[in-house]
């Protein structure tokens, strides 16, 4: 098809899904399983958060007794307008409900396991949300294990979207044959031959442990991800925390020798990316954990995000570029409808959550294998969650914040009105100041709204920074609601998973 009718076709859905609603969504059923059994020896207690022990855990998945509420402490909160409980005809139209799927049933394992087998999960996703799986992978083994595991629900009848990262050392049962990392599964269907290769295998695995039913899969290699961003003519990361780690003087050079190695610092701030610097990006852990790797991959999915609505008439070329490196069975004309969701899509309606400490623990397998323990409650109810409708809340707008840098970084301002974004603030980005200050100033302004001491909690600001019974530095009235200064002092590292 010519790229002109790919427009008029975009256009057309564009137009139809702007007139549609959000609606609610309907309550997973409660949760209720035991455990399967299997032999295993004499086991111990898992490990502490933040440190590494030796022993024999706890199954993953098995039901536990919480000593606080159910609820995982990784929850969000976001701002939605509630409309007609009815998704409207067009929607239905363009983006019909998945396929329906049985729940999963226990196979016995082609390996004991060391721990005991856990239950399959009550299916979690519903008719109205549309899943796709992103994994990351490198080619240049001839088996290979996936190195990103990253879930995008779509809600397209409650306009939202969540991003849901799984570390792939979470320690899982792979039906049919043995509790192993959840990276392993793709490779390991792969190279037994289970029916369907391995991304049936990854589709029951998902499915058996964390009831969630996978609608895609997409492959992305290294090249694809640095031709996308290639494609999209670089993106600008919105980095809220500074980050060293080792990287290649250039992408060039042999990796193997050690001498062409350097320190590489990403100070805060809005930063230009190529493809190879992103890939880098979001691929280093030398010096980090994977939980936060985690956090740099979900920055760098919302630039990418940012910079394709800027150039959503773009889309079919980035399509057609990246195309001969992602492996998905997808055709165009099955991601146009979700590509005319995007553009109504703000900010407070992405839910970005990542699975890490309290939700899991290490431990320590008796093969001597570092893995990642899951508890079945809090897993269960921070997915319900993630892929659930949004939170109902009054269709009332939140405060208007206008922003103003003064700090003398580029791009501060811009992460602050995100920080704000994200709790259901409006923002106005102002001209940035002519001379820095070294302190972050909130004053108020004409009919004050909102309660100060929730904004300055949630902007990381102290008390002291509120000024109040001062004439707000403006050349001119705002139609806001409060003034924010942003100096040096301000801190950009927020984490908007964990709020």
């Amino acid at each position: 098809m010519r790229p002109w009718k790919y427009f008029l076709i975009l256009t057309a859905a564009w137009l139809l899904l702007a007139a549609c609603g959000k609606t609610e969504g309907t309550t997973p059923s409660p949760l209720a399983s035991t455990s399967v059994a299997s032999p295993t020896p004499a086991r111990t207690a898992p490990a502490t958060e933040g440190r590494h022990t030796t022993g024999t855990p706890t199954a993953p998945g098995r039901d536990q007794t919480p000593t606080a509420s159910p609820s995982p402490t990784l929850t969000a909160t976001f701002t939605a307008t509630p409309t007609s409980s009815q998704p409207s005809w067009f929607i239905r139209v363009l983006i019909p409900p998945p396929r329906p799927i049985t729940p999963a049933y226990y196979v016995p394992p082609l390996t004991p396991p060391p721990t005991e087998i856990p239950s399959p999960m009550p299916i979690i996703t519903d008719e109205q949300t549309h899943t796709f799986l992103l994994l990351g992978i490198d080619r240049r083994g001839r088996v290979f294990r996936t190195d990103a595991i990253v879930l995008v629900a779509i809600r397209p009848y409650d306009g939202t979207v969540s991003v849901i990262s799984f570390p792939r050392d979470l320690y899982v049962y792979v039906p049919s044959w043995t509790m192993e990392r959840l990276n392993a599964a793709y490779a390991w269907g792969e190279y037994a031959g289970y029916p369907g290769g391995g991304r049936a295998l990854m589709r029951r695995t998902f499915l058996y442990n964390f009831g969630i039913r996978v609608d895609h899969i997409l492959l992305v290699d290294f090249e694809s991800f640095k031709a996308i961003v290639d494609a999209l003519g670089g993106i600008e990361v919105p980095v809220s925390c500074p980050y060293t780690d080792w990287r290649l003087k250039s992408p060039d050079l042999d990796p193997t020798d050690p001498e062409n190695w350097e320190l590489y610092t990403v100070e805060p701030g809005l930063v230009p990316m190529d493809g190879d610097m992103a890939l880098w990006y979001v691929r280093a852990r030398s010096k980090s954990s994977d939980y936060h790797r985690h956090r740099r991959q979900q920055e760098v999915l919302l630039a990418i995000y940012r910079k394709a609505m800027a150039n959503w008439h773009r889309l079919p070329a980035v399509y057609q570029a990246v195309r001969p490196y992602v492996d998905s069975r997808l055709t165009w004309h099955d991601v146009l409808p979700y590509f005319a969701l995007l553009p109504n899509l703000d900010l407070d309606d992405i839910r970005l959550y990542r699975i890490r400490p309290p939700v899991v623990d290490s431990w320590r397998t008796p093969r001597g294998h570092w893995v990642l323990l899951w508890k079945r409650l809090p897993m269960y109810y921070l997915l319900k969650e993630a892929l659930g409708p949004p939170p109902e809340t009054v269709a009332e707008t939140g405060p208007l914040v206008a922003v103003r840098n003064a700090s003398g970084k580029r791009g501060w301002d811009l992460l602050a009105a995100w920080r704000l974004e994200y709790w259901g603030y409006e923002t106005l980005l102002l001209e940035p100041a002519t001379e820095i200050q070294a302190q972050s100033r909130l004053y108020p302004l004409q009919a004050t709204k909102g309660d100060p001491d929730l904004l300055l909690h949630r902007l990381g600001l102290a008390p002291e920074a509120l000024v109040e019974g001062q004439d707000p530095p403006l050349e001119q009235n705002l139609e806001a609601d409060w003034l924010l200064i942003v100096g040096q002092d301000y801190n950009t590292c927020f984490d908007p998973s964990g709020r």
